[in-house]
């Protein structure tokens, strides 16, 4: 499985967990413009080419699996310890290019968010209970 450590430097920075009025929660992500592609290229390689998963470890102990998914996308965050989180966003093929499409892009300032790009594309399924919102700095 393919996965990109982004825990330390400043690559990635996240707010903390905020109530969302139709996820329940809300993940804020920051990447830095220049990160950008290295991030689209991982997630190309787990939607579109033969690995089906990415694993993204960032700092603050959270870590959010990307896969590829057949029917009905779902984005579910889970706390199983004190001090950990981890989001899973599993999304059909139209949902993933669309995602991919927003990335390419996005400038800084730009802000993408996941769970309504995916419904834009396909349907989301009702255990999904998180946003994620990836802002570019």
């Amino acid at each position: 499985m393919p996965r990109l450590n982004w825990k330390s430097g400043p690559v990635a920075r996240l707010e903390p967990v905020e109530a969302h009025p139709k996820a329940g929660s809300l993940l804020r992500v920051s990447v830095a413009f220049a990160s950008l592609p290295e991030l689209v290229h991982a997630l190309g390689e787990a939607f579109e080419g033969e690995h089906s998963e990415l694993r993204l470890e960032l700092p603050q102990e959270w870590l959010i699996f990307w896969k590829r998914r057949e029917q009905e996308s779902r984005l579910l965050l889970a706390h199983p310890e004190p001090g950990v989180w981890v989001a899973t966003v599993a999304l059909e093929l139209p949902a993933a290019l669309a995602l991919l499409q927003g990335l390419r892009k996005a400038r800084p300032g730009d802000s993408v968010a996941v769970g309504e790009l995916a419904g834009k594309s396909g349907r989301i399924g009702s255990v999904s209970n998180v946003e994620i919102l990836i802002s570019v700095v």
